[in-house]
Formats: structure tokens, sequence, C-alpha cells
């Protein structure tokens, strides 16, 4: 029996290849035909096809919602949104239903797969003309963006919030991107299998983990878990809430340290992940 999260050290890991092997086997024979079903975008190969139910969607919605909102970005802030999936729902097809849903949520999306050297300028004029109180994005266009403003020495409409999500946020673009945009940045980690895993508070001294939601572990070799701070490992991840589609000790591809840190003066009991260090297929081991 499962009594306690160290009990979870005794199943196997999913990858997912394992799940593409058995995906039938995965779904929930109380939940077949009715599961809403998923894809993740293939950053690390082949997409990775998954299923969620009713209660599961709702709920990693109120989560993510819960994180943006402790940050200046929740439900209804005016908001602008680069990005690059789509983020409408399935089955919102038309140019009409995009433009309603958004606007039903009072934001505005941005295309930053459609960002060349040469429309820079619109993309900031369209910025400046929105007025927005957040920003959320992919960190390397608005790294981009933050390099052409300085570059053209250009006065940027600041929002009171900046987030940045979809890829691992250095210091050094941290820095690039309050600059040029003049407010404070903060990251954010998820993936398209559970959403919003975790986030920065104001203090910016880690990424709480949703705990109260999913199960985080960092696994090393022979997938050992790792509970030394500062050491980098697989993220492996148990949805508590997803009776649809099970997914328990999923190895999502990608990697993270544990932080040093016990507590936090924000008073968030939700233990720190120190950093998101990348996708598992981008590490290069040197010796050292």
């Amino acid at each position: 029996a499962v009594e306690s999260v160290k009990d979870l050290e005794v199943l196997p890991v999913l990858d997912k290849d394992v799940i593409r092997d058995n995906y039938e086997g995965f779904v929930a024979a109380t939940h077949k035909g009715k599961n809403i079903k998923k894809a993740t975008g293939g950053s690390s190969g082949v997409p990775f096809r998954f299923e969620l139910d009713q209660e599961s969607n709702e709920r990693r919605q109120g989560v993510m919602w819960r994180g943006y909102g402790n940050l200046g970005a929740g439900l209804g802030v005016k908001s602008l949104y680069l990005w690059g999936a789509n983020i409408a729902p399935v089955g919102a097809k038309s140019a009409l239903k995009d433009k309603l849903y958004h606007a039903f949520y009072n934001r505005k999306i941005l295309n930053s797969f459609e960002m060349t050297a040469y429309n820079l300028g619109t993309y900031v004029e369209q910025i400046n003309a929105y007025k927005a109180e957040a920003i959320v994005s992919y960190v390397n266009p608005l790294v981009t963006l933050a390099d052409y403003i300085i570059e053209n020495d250009i006065t940027i409409k600041s929002p009171k919030s900046i987030l940045t999500g979809a890829e691992p946020l250095y210091e050094f673009q941290r820095e690039k991107i309050e600059r040029a945009f003049r407010a404070p940045v903060y990251n954010t980690y998820g993936c398209r299998e559970f959403m919003l895993i975790g986030s920065e508070c104001k203090e910016k001294n880690g990424l709480h983990t949703n705990i109260d939601h999913l199960v985080v572990e960092l696994l090393g070799d022979q997938n050992k878990v790792i509970s030394e701070a500062g050491v980098s490992g697989d993220v492996v991840v148990t949805d508590l809430h997803n009776y649809g589609f099970p997914l328990i000790r999923y190895r999502n591809g990608d990697r993270a340290t544990i932080s040093s840190a016990t507590t936090c003066q924000c008073g968030s009991p939700f233990p720190l992940l120190q950093s998101i260090d990348g996708r598992k297929l981008d590490v290069i081991k040197t010796p050292d």
C-alpha cells in the first residue's frame, strides 16, 4: 500500500516510450471516451500523447491561476502573452473563436514563432499600444526583444510584472529583460503533461513546487532519489488527481536542482527547486 510519498519510490519510473507502447492500458476503464486528449509539442523528439479527466483539467487550471495570481498575472488581469503554442481550447479553430476566448480572459496573444529580425519593431509597437499589466512569455523571444529595445533606446510601456516559462531563465537574461522593460521578472516551470509545476514568489528564492497537486522527485543514477541540495537530477512527476490517465512517477525529460533553502520569507510551505537546468537531451556531461 502507498501511504506516504516515500512509498512511491518502490514503483518503477515511467518513460514516454513505455506509455506509447501501452497507451490503451493507461486509460482508466471508467473514463474511456470521456477524457480530454492532449499532446506535447515534441521538443524532445516525437510528440507525446496523453489524456486527462475533466476534474484534473479544472484543478490544474486553478493551480496555474493561483501561481500566476501571486505574481500579478492572475485571472482577469490585462495580460499580453508572447507565446508559441496555441493556448486556446481544442475546437477553437477559427480566428473569431480564438479572439473571443482570449478577450474573455482579458489577454492579447502575440505569436513568438512569427518573430524575425525584421519585425521586432512591430512587436514593440503592439506591446506599447496594448499597455498590459502583466506579460507572460517564452524566455528567448523576450530576451531578443529586450536586446532590440536596449540597442535602439526605446521607451517601453512597463507592465507591473513579467512571467517567463517554457525555457530555463538564467540570471543574465533576467537582468537584461528587467533593464529593458523596467519591471520585475519571475520564473515559472511547467510542462504540457501537468501545466504549472512550480513558480517563483516575489522573493525570487527558487521555484515553489505545487505539492498539493503533484509529487515532484529528482532522480540521479540508477533512478535513486536525490535529497541533497545543489545536485541536479531528472524531474519525475506524479499527478495526484488525473484518474482518467494516471501518470505516476513520470519522467518528463527535464533536469532540475533542489534548493538548499528550507523556508522562504514569503511564508509559503511549498518546497523550493533552486533551478530548472534544461532538457535532459540538451545536457552535455563533462569530466567534472
